[in-house]
């Protein structure tokens, strides 16, 4: 140890003597094998690697508590719903009409529950903007739903170079929607039963339907339809749920669903919105942290909502273009949301009611 120690220091006293001009390792009687092939006179200290710098983590932006999907029709918004919503390589997605509310009614519920958007289209076009979505959904099956004079097959060959196609449809808008409730399995928890004619009680009906995993089937004022009344023989839910008071539904439609169906229970208010309202309480007692908002005059942009809502287990509530409604902003008190998507351009939901709304946001 003492001689390397030595060996060493004449090297050190070597380099530093031949800076200097002096003497060379050589000279100074250096072995070789320590010497450098080189000359060691000139050669800088190395200088000491330097210490990165950590790159400091971006902080992500927050969640705004308020936001508004609304584009410039009914069909662009029912796109940027699914693309707010739903990733790519969806397994299915459910197209209707975007001017034929009874059909879409029962997609939304059967796509909620399915964990799948809603597409509008027109009878005998898609619009661009669904074409994109599409596109970036790239689902593995696509579900058209209503008859050739709702959704032309010109419309569901545009949407087969998309995806697979299959068609869900019958002869009224009862036997779509009895059709579609066939995708279910038997024994589910709850169906829903709203107006094949009044689309505004279904609206928040659609979503809970989504949430609980149960399809919404159409009935008339005063009938249950024959189609309707196969399907539930076949489907044996575990309740039955009444959308809207009996102006909509007769309390003799209510009592044959009791009796030969389900234990069956109504919710109904006095207008949609407070229906909506007792449809949220009942579905969601202890609150949410999601809720979406809608125009009760404005089917469209609800239906695609409805799907998005009861997919991500949130209830839907009804507004007017300007003004909250006195039971709504009652159930918003109790719901606590941390956030809510509002539905629809400043034509549907004023400004105002969103910048009011933000007022709930817990």
């Amino acid at each position: 140890m003492n001689k390397v120690r030595t060996t060493f220091g004449v090297v050190m006293a070597a380099v530093m003597l031949t800076s200097a001009g002096a003497i060379t390792a050589q000279a100074a009687g250096i072995p070789a094998d320590l010497a450098s092939s080189s000359s060691l006179a000139g050669q800088a200290t190395p200088s000491p690697t330097p210490t990165p710098t950590e790159t400091a983590t971006p902080t992500p932006e927050p969640t705004p508590p308020l936001v508004r999907t609304g584009g410039a029709d009914r069909f662009e918004t029912s796109a940027l719903i699914s693309a707010a919503t739903f990733d790519e390589d969806a397994p299915v997605v459910y197209i209707a009409s975007g001017a034929n509310y009874p059909d879409a009614l029962s997609a939304a519920a059967a796509a909620g529950a399915k964990d799948a958007p809603v597409l509008l289209v027109l009878k005998d076009e898609v619009p661009q903007v669904i074409v994109d979505e599409l596109t970036r959904l790239n689902p593995a099956r696509a579900v058209i739903v209503g008859g050739t004079d709702v959704i032309s097959d010109k419309v569901q060959s545009v949407v087969g170079r998309y995806s697979v196609t299959s068609r869900v449809a019958g002869a009224t808008r009862f036997e779509t929607s009895a059709n579609l409730s066939a995708t279910f399995e038997p024994g589910v928890d709850v169906a829903y039963i709203a107006s094949g004619s009044n689309y505004p009680d279904a609206l928040a009906g659609a979503a809970a339907a989504g949430a609980t995993g149960g399809p919404v089937l159409l009935v008339q004022q005063s009938e249950i339809p024959a189609a309707v009344l196969t399907e539930l023989a076949r489907l044996k839910p575990k309740s039955v749920v009444v959308l809207g008071g009996t102006a909509a539904i007769s309390a003799e439609v209510e009592a044959n669903l009791n009796r030969y169906v389900a234990p069956t229970t109504r919710i109904g208010g006095d207008t949609r919105f407070e229906t909506a309202t007792l449809v949220s309480s009942d579905t969601y007692p202890d609150g949410a942290s999601t809720v979406y908002i809608t125009s009760g005059a404005n089917f469209p942009d609800a239906l695609a909502g409805a799907a998005a809502a009861g997919s991500t287990d949130a209830p839907v509530l009804l507004v007017y273009e300007t003004e909250i409604p006195k039971a709504v902003a009652t159930e918003l008190e109790r719901l606590k949301p941390t956030n809510i998507v509002v539905l629809g351009g400043t034509t549907v939901i004023s400004a105002a009611v969103a910048k009011a709304l933000e007022s709930y946001v817990d």
